[in-house]
This record gives structure tokens, sequence and C-alpha cells, in this order.
């Protein structure tokens, strides 16, 4: 066990039929997959709640460049952040927009300050995902590549993604960044992404 967080206790009056609790927690634990599970509690009906588990991916600092998990939401202005600048109302479900779009965030380490270095998007259908990296881009379902240049220890992203033109369906999103001056790849981050039917 790496840690476990406090509880914390919400008043049932104060949260919204629709709206979500904001968990949050500070724990250390070595690069590499980490198991999470989040226990939701009613305590105004005890052994009742949810449950949730999970994967998350603690990168290495140093070495070779390294991503943070992609964080998926349909709106900004949401409690969640990573930055305290980029606020998302990030959800579980990955679904798009009802015209396609979708907010993405994500981190990159492990670049020196100062350094440029390739971001690559891509998306395809779930059942290609093990090929995402291999697929022509012209066989892809969406690609973007640009370039950014880390402005310190942490590179932050926050795209807004335009899937109006993807055909409604589950689809992988991967990233993987490349820095210019060594050529090292990263490994890339995963997500799963839902284009709503419009």
């Amino acid at each position: 066990t790496v840690g476990t967080f406090s509880s914390n206790v919400v008043a049932a009056d104060s949260v919204g039929d629709d709206s979500g609790l904001p968990l949050r927690g500070v724990i250390e634990a070595v690069p590499g997959a980490l198991p999470l599970t989040v226990v939701v509690e009613d305590l105004n009906a005890p052994g009742t709640g949810a449950w949730i588990h999970d994967t998350v991916n603690v990168p290495a600092v140093g070495g070779l460049p390294q991503l943070s998990d992609i964080a998926v939401a349909q709106a900004e202005g949401g409690s969640w952040t990573r930055d305290g600048q980029t606020f998302l109302q990030v959800s579980p479900a990955h679904i798009t927009n009802p015209d396609g779009s979708i907010h993405t965030y994500f981190e990159a380490y492990g670049v020196r300050p100062g350094t440029g270095y390739e971001v690559e998007l891509r998306l395809t259908e779930a059942d290609a995902a093990e090929r995402i990296w291999r697929l022509e881009p012209d066989d892809l379902a969406f690609r973007l590549q640009f370039t950014s240049e880390m402005p310190g220890d942490i590179g932050r992203h926050h795209l807004r993604l335009d899937l109006s033109d993807t055909e409604p369906g589950e689809y992988v999103l991967a990233v993987h960044i490349q820095d210019e001056n060594t050529g090292a790849y990263s490994l890339p981050s995963v997500t799963d992404v839902f284009v709503a039917e419009r």
C-alpha cells in the first residue's frame, strides 16, 4: 500500500444532483503504474456508496522524456486542475460534446528547460489501438502535430480537439513527445475517447 487519503465528509445538501465530488490528495510513489481505488461511502446509509478502481502513470524524472496521463473533459471551468490555471470539468466518460469537441490536458517531463520538443497526438478506432503508431497518417481518425518548448521542469498542454469530422464510436487517443536535441521519444500516454452521435 502506497498511502491512504484521509476521509472527508461532505454534507448531502451541499451536493447537487448532477454535481461531482472533487477529491484531492498527495501521495509519494515510485515511477510506473500505480493501482488506485477510490471509495465513496454514504454516511446516511451505512454500507452504501460506490467505488472505482483505475491505474495512474507515475512519471519518472530524468532519462527519457515522460508524459502524464491524459485528462479528458467536455468543458472548461470545472474544479479539476493540475497547474492552478487550467480548470476543467473532467469526466471519466470521455465523451465528446455534441459539436464533436473535447478538451484534453497532459504534462511533459524530462526535457531540459528551454529545449524544444515535438508533440504528436493520434486518434484511431479502438480495435486498431495496438497499431496506432504504425498506421499511416491517412489511416488515422485524427492527427495533430506541433512543436513546443519546455518552459521549466514541466510542459503543460491544454488542447481543445475538434473531432467533428470523426464518425461516432469508440476510439483510442495517444500522445507522445520527442526531444529535439536528443531525438529521444517518450513512451505514449493513451486513453479512451467516445465520439458522440451528432
